[in-house]
Formats: C-alpha cells, sequence, structure tokens
C-alpha cells in the first residue's frame, strides 16, 4: 500500500504545475514527527513530499539487517518501504522546478519540529544545541541550499551532516533570500545556482 501511495506522490508531484493551497494529513509513524502545520498554509504538492521526506531515518541504517531498525521501531519490511517512499521523494525534490523555492518560503518563522531533513543518530556521542529544536525554518533552508546546490551538478542528496546543516542555518536568511529570489525569478535552476554561490556563499 504505503509503495502504491510513494508512486502517486511521484505522479502527482511531476505532472502538475500549479498547487492547490490547503492542509493535508501527515503519514501516521510510529517515532517520526507527525505535528501538523497550522499557522501556516503549504502548497499540497510541497506537503505530500515532506511527508515522504520524513523517512529521512533510512540514511541512517546501513541495510535491512542493521539492528539500529530496533531503535527507530523499524521491520526490515519497514525501513525496505520506507527508503522507496523516501528516495522517490528525493528525486521529485531535485527534478522539480524553480518554483518550489518559493513555495518553501512559507516556512519562514515557523518554529514547530522539523522531522524532514534530520534524524539524529541514536548512538551519536555529539549532542549539538539546536538539536533538540530543529524547526522548519531550519529545514526549509536546509531544502533551498541542496536544491540550488543540485542544480548546479552537485549529489542530489539532501544534507544530513549536522556541521553543514549548522552551516546552512547560519548563513541562510530567509528574507534576504526571499528578495533575492525575487530579483532573479527569470533565471533557470542551473542560473539560479550559480548566481547564487556568486552573492551568498
Amino acid at each position: 500500500m504505503r509503495i502504491l501511495l510513494s508512486t502517486l506522490l511521484y505522479l502527482i508531484f511531476m505532472s502538475c504545475q500549479n498547487g492547490i493551497n490547503g492542509k493535508s494529513q501527515k503519514p501516521q509513524t510510529q517515532n517520526l514527527d507527525t505535528t501538523k502545520v497550522s499557522r501556516y498554509t503549504v502548497d499540497q504538492q510541497l506537503n505530500g513530499l515532506l511527508d515522504s521526506l520524513r523517512y529521512c531515518y533510512v540514511r541512517n541504517i546501513k541495510n535491512s539487517e542493521d539492528r539500529l531498525l530496533e531503535f527507530y521501531k523499524k521491520k526490515p519490511e519497514d525501513f525496505k518501504e520506507d527508503s522507496l517512499v523516501y528516495y522517490t521523494a528525493v528525486t521529485s525534490f531535485f527534478n522539480a522546478d524553480s518554483t518550489i523555492l518559493k513555495k518553501i518560503l512559507v516556512f519562514q518563522g515557523d518554529s514547530s519540529r522539523c522531522g524532514w531533513i534530520y534524524s539524529p543518530k541514536p548512538y551519536s556521542s555529539i549532542a549539538r544545541e539546536w538539536e533538540g529544536h530543529f524547526n522548519k525554518e531550519m529545514g526549509s533552508k536546509v531544502l533551498i541550499y541542496a536544491y540550488l546546490m543540485g542544480a548546479c551538478g552537485n549529489d542530489k542528496n539532501i544534507p544530513n551532516d549536522p556541521d553543514l546543516i549548522e552551516e546552512i542555518f547560519n548563513k541562510i536568511q530567509l528574507t534576504d533570500f526571499s528578495h533575492w529570489l525575487d530579483a532573479h525569478q527569470t533565471l533557470n535552476k542551473m542560473e539560479l545556482c550559480r548566481k547564487f554561490k556568486e552573492e551568498k556563499l
């Protein structure tokens, strides 16, 4: 059933050009954040994509035999299905046109918990102060950075390294980025990436 859902999400995301504003229900998982967006109206296309990115725990798992699955309360078959959902969503994200950047900006000022980007490794010896309150504004900055870097030919992966994540959300200011994006709205995503590197990094 989940495989069918992921396939439908992929087709909807790739075929639609204009989203419909509204709220959608979060998938019910045992251990990931299922907080609904309250003060923020999120494009349904983006909301469906972010729901699938909540399975980011799969990046901490080596294979279906990894004992860490017990920590996440997952079975090997769950890991396989969740991996398909997650990596299909990642592909959809990087294949989207640059209008997705504007949609992501809806999370500016959103301090609610973010479960799309980062799932802490359970036995890490380093605990960063921000890990306990990683919010959707921080997460949106990571998505923006990942999308633009991917457009320039970098690896099409959403960063999950804590040091890089911290560098990103400290460097990008969403109000400034929103103005910058408006000023360069005629550029395609590769041109946006090059301009972003020249002017913002």
